[in-house]
């Protein structure tokens, strides 16, 4: 049963992402700046999020 509950919250948290794509649209137009600019974005908070998650360190083992 929780996997079906981490499988809603991802399903649920991708859909908003548009949501979010597509304000970001109406207010800053569809170029190519403004989509970089969106993506560039999206990725430091990903990789904040991340980070944060692992307890700011990285490590490497030989399984991953």
């Amino acid at each position: 049963m929780h996997w079906y509950l981490l499988l809603f919250v991802a399903t649920a948290l991708y859909s908003v992402q548009f949501v979010f794509l597509k304000s970001y649209q109406r207010a800053r137009g569809t170029g190519l700046s403004a989509s970089l600019a969106f993506n560039g974005g999206a990725a430091l908070v990903q990789l904040l999020l991340f980070l944060c998650l692992c307890g700011f360190r990285f490590s490497v083992t030989a399984f991953s």
